[in-house]
């Protein structure tokens, strides 16, 4: 028993374990790669393409200017013209200004985007450009399927109307079948008063990267039924991939199979944000927020700075976790505490630039364009294959750069993410990349995004998959568009469902993983906007700990810091328990850094449970620790060291019950007590049945129990059970009821013991020696732990 009165310990450290160090690298100049529309791409055996490519040079200039940089352009021709431009060539801004001019022209525009809240931020821009009088947004729709042409005709008499993709291909998606209806009739009414006033249409398509899933071919013959309403179809998308060729080409049939690309090779373009990679060797994910604590230190400094922080994650169960206010980790915490603006796709939250922002729905189509940006890339833990891992990044390499890319004008990116399994291309790395990751990793190619195209396009048996005639859809199809040949559909097929999880699934250069890539391009100077500045790496440290055998209480608070001890003395004793291995789990501490100047140090603690070295969570596992975890936390929240019997412990619960209102989370556990409390009685009542009065002295025979009442003993017996179950603090600390057959009346007896003062010496009566137990007055023991409520 430990008799001090403050936490006093001499636990002995016997070593520390851990590697949490800035690591050299050497940037290299490598070209940037990028999706390359090829003119040959566009062609299979039967396709009547006519495609042309323009290299762009924007020299010194920062921003693409239509007149200039793409002298002379054909504003009057019939084609799909398709921008290949990297992020911040201000792509979405011509796309603004050419719509203004085809209005101006007389023109009837609609502009598709992947996303509702891109349709509102692309609405917003042209309302404010053409006047609300001109622009309609598809979202405004009023859905009553009942709405009559003249209900229609001041809305699609707007000369730009804003949807998204899959409004215009007709795939209700989510909606609900009145909702589809009522857009279907909005469609018609567009076409009809296109017709009636020998209008044509110039399309928009912006962010194409992510439209690409909806252009299946259930939905084409909607998008064919268009071909002769269309003058010009213009695309762009900073991160075309495979499954772009077909999607450019399903566009150019309503321009006569014309398509003009304009691309220009990516530059790093300035002012350049700085590239931060933390990269720890422990996975993390919502369950598991250890390894990524020093977003803590990073939201703390620029929020002392005044900066806006934006936090991007791969799934949405990580913010969850973040925002549970339940949720007491240091992370969490910080991060409530920003009240940031939640940002997913089941919020209708636009992003802020006056607020802090956390979500999964600003990879794409948001600009951070404030010269101290802050954005931080939390990157899912990815180990296998599972493409549900990837969160938002499925897409691999082209959503990273997407998300990174979404800081324009400077400022601070960084990077969380599981170490590499893999390091790409080892061999022309081991002096730009630090030992320490690169160890006992395998190495593998680096590929271009074209050439890993040729490679999917070549391990695909295409002769022996071509689309057959009789396929009624393709007919179908067919019949609207005959420009495309029938063996097409089968590869174009091929690259829209499955090519760009083939290529991730595969390839390390396109996002296997998703961090090879990263470190890669980081290296490799990939990031048109950002450059690389600091990799800290983090390894699993840890420190072996062996608790002083007199002081193993203090020794347990020694771990903990004065936060998290004020936590548990506000849970109560059943949520203490569950949080108390969390809350030892790791400590920080102040050390001594490489340049000497004390920094908090992150450690994982291991426990000696006698020779053995145990995590917290095995250590608690066995039945002495477990007490121990106990007694620790009775004395974080009364300030005793007296040792909690188990008789003490169930005696206090007893009187805790009786003195309860019967309300709270604890309802179920009150009531057994308050039960059990009625079995004491009853037992109480038994045994003085049972006694025999003889010399003065109260005596008990050995087997009164023999005469317990069967009623009794089977209330009791389901009463223990219940309370076994109910009650971790009973079953876990104390070791309570545990019995692998069923409770003979003898047992029962002797744990109902504990409410009567019946003694162990023996005593003799009538010729039987020691068959008796001397039984004090009085025969109820009703003490308990004055001032302590194990019940709340």
């Amino acid at each position: 028993m430990e008799t001090t009165n403050s936490p006093v310990h001499s636990n002995k450290l016997v070593k520390n374990h851990f590697r949490n160090q800035a690591l050299t690298f050497d940037l290299k100049n490598t070209p940037i790669d990028y999706f390359k529309l090829e003119k040959d791409l566009f062609n299979h055996e039967a396709d009547n393409f006519t495609v042309s490519v323009e290299k762009v040079n924007f020299g010194t200039d920062r921003y693409l200017e239509v007149d200039k940089h793409l002298e002379p352009f054909d504003y009057t021709g019939k084609d799909t013209t398709v921008f290949n431009f990297q992020t911040g060539r201000g792509k979405s801004s011509n796309f603004y200004d050419l719509i203004e001019k085809y209005v101006e022209g007389g023109y009837y525009v609609i502009v598709c985007s992947p996303f509702q809240k891109l349709v509102e931020k692309d609405y917003t821009a042209l309302k404010a450009r053409l006047s609300e009088n001109n622009v309609f947004n598809y979202l405004l729709l009023n859905n009553d399927e009942n709405l009559t042409e003249n209900d229609f005709r001041p809305i699609v008499s707007k000369k730009v109307q804003v949807m998204t993709i899959n409004c215009l291909l007709q795939n209700p998606g989510k909606n609900i079948q009145d909702q589809a209806l009522v857009k279907r009739n909005y469609l018609k009414h567009i076409k009809q008063y296109l017709t009636d006033l020998d209008k044509k249409v110039v399309l928009f398509f912006d962010e194409l990267h992510d439209s690409i899933e909806h252009f299946k071919n259930e939905f084409l013959r909607n998008l064919f039924s268009w071909k002769d309403l269309i003058h010009k179809c213009f695309v762009s998308s900073a991160t075309y991939n495979f499954a772009s060729i077909p999607v450019i080409q399903y566009l150019s049939v309503l321009t006569d199979c014309k398509i003009k690309i304009y691309e220009a090779d990516r530059q790093q373009i300035a002012p350049l944000a700085n590239l931060h990679l933390h990269i720890t060797s422990v996975p993390y994910g919502s369950k598991y927020l250890s390894p990524l604590n020093y977003i803590k230190t990073c939201v703390d400094q620029y929020k002392k700075q005044g900066r806006k922080i934006n936090i991007l994650t791969g799934h949405k169960t990580l913010i969850t976790e973040l925002l549970n206010t339940k949720n007491d980790d240091g992370l969490a915490v910080e991060i409530r505490a920003l009240s940031p603006n939640i940002l997913t796709g089941e919020t209708n939250n636009s992003f802020s630039t006056h607020s802090h922002n956390i979500g999964t729905a600003f990879k794409t189509g948001i600009d951070l364009r404030e010269k101290n940006s802050v954005l931080i890339v939390v990157l899912p833990a990815v180990k296998g294959d599972n493409k549900a891992s990837y969160g938002i990044f499925t897409d691999g390499a082209s959503a990273l750069i997407q998300a990174i890319s979404r800081v324009r004008n400077g400022g601070d990116i960084h990077i969380f993410m599981y170490e590499p399994p893999v390091i790409i291309d080892i061999e022309n790395h081991k002096n730009s990349i630090s030992p320490i990751l690169i160890n006992d990793k395998a190495s593998v190619l680096p590929y271009t995004c074209n050439a890993v195209l040729d490679k999917l396009i070549e391990a695909e048996d295409f002769k022996g998959k071509r689309a057959v005639e009789g396929d009624s859809l393709l007919d179908q199809i067919r019949q609207v568009a005959p420009e495309i040949g029938l063996s097409a559909y089968t590869i174009n097929n091929y690259l829209l469902d499955n090519s760009t999880l083939h290529a991730v699934n595969k390839y390390p250069s396109i996002g296997k993983f998703l961090s090879p890539y990263v470190l890669w391009a980081a290296i490799n100077n990939q990031f048109g906007n950002a450059q690389l500045r600091s990799i800290t790496y983090q390894t699993r440290h840890y420190r072996e700990i062996r608790l002083n055998e007199k002081h193993k209480v203090a020794g347990l608070m020694a771990l903990l810091d004065a936060d998290k001890m004020a936590h548990l003395k506000k849970l109560s004793y059943s949520d203490g328990l569950k949080a108390l291995p969390k809350c030892l789990e790791a400590s920080v501490v102040k050390e001594k850094n490489s340049e000497g100047i004390r920094a908090e140090v992150y450690f994982i603690n291991q426990i000696y449970h006698g020779s053995k070295l145990c995590s917290i969570s095995t250590f608690g596992t066995y039945y002495s620790n477990r007490n121990l975890y106990f007694q620790t936390l009775h004395f974080i929240k009364t300030g005793s060291t007296a040792e909690i019997e188990k008789d003490e412990y169930i005696r206090t619960c007893v009187a805790n019950a009786a003195n309860s209102n019967g309300k709270g989370e604890l309802l179920e556990l009150l009531g057994l007590y308050k039960q059990l409390a009625e079995v004491k009685n009853r037992f109480i009542e038994f045994v003085r049945s049972q006694l025999i009065q003889h010399s003065g002295e109260f005596l008990l025979h050995k087997d009164y129990d023999q005469q317990l009442p069967d009623d009794l003993y089977h209330q009791s017996k389901e009463l223990m059970a219940s309370l076994k179950s109910i009650d971790q603090v009973l079953a876990r600390c104390f070791n309570f009821y545990q019995t692998k057959t069923t409770p003979t009346k003898k047992s029962i007896a002797m744990i109902l013991e504990m409410f009567t003062n019946i003694t162990g010496t023996q005593k003799s009566y009538n010729g039987e020696k020691g068959k008796y137990y001397l039984v004090n007055e009085p025969v109820s023991n009703d003490s308990f732990l004055k001032g302590i409520n194990f019940l709340v």
